[in-house]
């Protein structure tokens, strides 16, 4: 969809429709939604003079990667960074594109320019904490999910948050996490005693975990609610066989329902706080 016709930035050349340079100081610049009306050889021609213009690396950049040239993409918008070096946004779609191109540690490398520049924007952080989990640092992704202030924290990152520090083995600190979420919204209220209930039996407090099942059941009396009381009352009052085996499902049962959780309710999130993630990572 087009935008608003605006003018060039100062310093760029005055371009015409289709691309071409032209003198005109009034004539309309390329706008952002044009990439696929101006044939590529014109933004490059375009480009080549004007390297810092920001906004025509994004446009040849989208137009080059429509038409299947990820490489000459990501080369584009690497030149303009160098010439914006403190532009966080510009950081960001290189470090999608180094990504597309399948470099994950150099689209770390520009994520982390892009959160010096800008530390409370989760359009920055959500991202990089999957890319360090994905390259098998989890505990440096919860670590930089974990610095969000407090009242920035949606549910939607306390639930990824909470799912590091159970791959970790850190139920305590998940714990306070599922505590988090609880008191965030009622909506939240049966995921999170789940949590708190798989934490308190990994801490071995099988009355605490046993309480806060019974408590759970007002909420819900099926399936993984019922699982975890019934577990708890058996290592509470007997002897429970495959115990690591059985808390093992419990633990991927609980991970799966809340990236389901996340799924339900993160769509609205993301739009409502600006928050973004890199799918498949």
């Amino acid at each position: 969809m087009k935008t608003s016709p605006g003018r060039a930035a100062p310093g760029s050349p005055v371009l015409g429709p289709n691309g071409e340079t032209r003198n005109d100081a009034a004539a309309d610049a390329l706008r952002p939604g044009d990439a696929l009306e101006v044939p590529a050889e014109h933004l490059r021609r375009a480009f080549e003079l004007s390297p810092g213009n920001v906004g025509l690396a994004r446009l040849l950049s989208d137009t080059l990667q429509a038409a299947g040239e990820p490489r000459e993409a990501l080369a584009v918008l690497e030149t303009a960074s160098k010439n914006a070096p403190a532009d966080a946004e510009l950081l960001v779609e290189v470090g999608y594109a180094r990504l597309a191109n399948g470099n994950a540690a150099e689209a770390r490398k520009g994520f982390e320019r892009a959160l010096s520049l800008r530390p409370r924007d989760l359009r920055i952080r959500r991202p990089l904490a999957q890319i360090y989990e994905s390259m098998g640092d989890t505990a440096l992704a919860a670590e930089t999910l974990a610095a969000v202030p407090q009242e920035s924290a949606s549910p939607r990152l306390l639930g990824d948050l909470a799912i590091l520090y159970l791959s970790l083995g850190r139920h305590e600190d998940a714990a306070g996490v599922f505590r988090r979420l609880l008191a965030s919204d009622a909506d939240h209220a049966l995921v999170a005693q789940h949590g708190l209930t798989f934490c308190l039996i990994k801490s071995r407090n099988w009355r605490g975990a046993l309480d806060v099942a019974l408590e759970t059941i007002k909420l819900d009396r099926f399936d993984l609610t019922t699982n975890f009381l019934a577990y708890a009352k058996d290592r509470l009052f007997s002897r429970v066989p495959d115990v690591e085996q059985v808390e093992s499902d419990l633990r991927d049962r609980l991970v799966a329902e809340l990236r389901e959780h996340a799924e339900m309710h993160g769509e609205n999130e993301a739009q409502g706080r600006g928050e973004e993630g890199i799918p498949g990572v």
